[in-house]
């Protein structure tokens, strides 16, 4: 397990290999690598079956583009069947241990949950949706339950507005498209 030697030096990352899943994350320095290995170590030892499963269905792990606010994301290619995705992870100085770790295993668990559901999908012909605080809650019970890491204790409130939001924006939509029907 771990990062293979293809790595060059920490300012200028190649292409380089996580357990499979390959990373082209150029963060001044190895540490979202190291906490990557971590990581994915860590699931290994209790199910090594999703770390397969992700390496199958991961385009990989890449740098953020400017401006965005989060740490990290998971974006899914849910139209490709099989769908697929890619983890991306802001690259910003951080030095505290457990938010890097927590991070990468959220937004992999948010892979795990999201490529999982679009397979049930695709073998059902459904297409569900989820919520933004259900696809939050999943992707935290998954890292604490499933894999043991730390969750930090959060206020979902935030997430109640952006799925508020959504709904607002969807009906207003649907009322523009019966308007111009």
């Amino acid at each position: 397990m771990g990062v293979s030697e293809q790595r060059t030096a920490p300012i200028d990352m190649a292409l380089h290999d996580h357990d499979g899943i390959i990373c082209a994350i150029t963060d001044n320095g190895q540490a979202w690598c190291e906490h990557i290995d971590f990581v994915l170590t860590r699931i290994a030892e209790l199910q090594p079956d999703v770390v397969q499963y992700l390496q199958n269905r991961l385009a990989g792990f890449g740098s953020f583009i400017d401006g965005i606010g989060a740490e990290g994301g998971f974006v899914l290619h849910a139209e490709e069947n099989p769908a697929k995705g890619y983890i991306a992870l802001k690259a910003v100085p951080n030095n505290n241990v457990e938010d890097m770790r927590y991070t990468i295993a959220h937004e992999l668990a948010h892979a795990y949950h999201r490529i999982r559901a679009a397979d049930m999908d695709a073998a059902q012909g459904t297409k569900t949706e989820f919520t933004q605080r259900q696809l939050e809650e999943a992707a935290d019970k998954i890292v604490a339950d499933d894999w043991g890491l730390p969750v930090p204790l959060r206020d979902m409130k935030a997430y109640d507005l952006v799925d508020a939001l959504n709904v607002i924006q969807a009906e207003n939509a649907k009322k523009k498209t019966e308007h111009c029907d």
